[in-house]
């Protein structure tokens, strides 16, 4: 009865690999605009490390789908029952995953250094503010001191 089974056991086993192959495929499509923006807008060296080392899972990984394409069709049915997804191809997927993850980190904690450089900026320019706004009532009690020396009956009589 085992035997029975076999050849079905082959399709199912290939067509749960197309179907990881496509998602993989798929996940890829959606981490490389993510990263094409990181890499503009973060280009460290941090950034270009990690950058890297995930250019180069996903280039393992697209290497790793075309030996397995090349097969013949006989052979891929094969190679899904002995060598299922997990075992070929969830390694380098998982690493493409990981390698996304870090470059996002790298991207988050960038964005966190620019939001607390420019909340130090705009501390300081409040504190410079508050300075100015200071002088200028201070030279403003001046001007009106000078210009009107008797307690402002001058800018009474200006009006009437």
């Amino acid at each position: 009865m085992a035997q029975f089974w076999q050849p079905f056991q082959g399709v199912l086993n290939h067509s749960e690999l197309l179907l990881q192959l496509s998602k993989a495929l798929a996940t890829i499509g959606e981490i490389l605009p993510r990263t094409d923006l990181n890499a503009a807008l973060y280009p460290t060296d941090r950034m270009k490390e990690a950058l890297s080392r995930l250019y180069a899972y996903i280039i393992k990984f697209f290497q790793q789908a075309v030996e397995w394409y090349k097969l013949s069709t006989t052979s891929r049915a094969v190679s899904s029952i002995f060598k299922p997804f997990e075992l070929s191809f969830k390694d380098t997927c998982d690493k493409v995953n990981e390698s996304s993850r870090m470059v996002d980190d790298i991207a988050n904690a960038a964005v966190k250094a620019e939001i607390r450089d420019l909340h130090i900026t705009v501390n300081n320019m409040h504190i410079k503010f508050n300075e100015m706004e200071i002088k200028f009532t201070e030279l403003m009690q001046i001007a009106i001191s000078v210009s009107f020396p008797r307690g402002g009956e001058g800018y009474r009589w200006a009006i009437a």
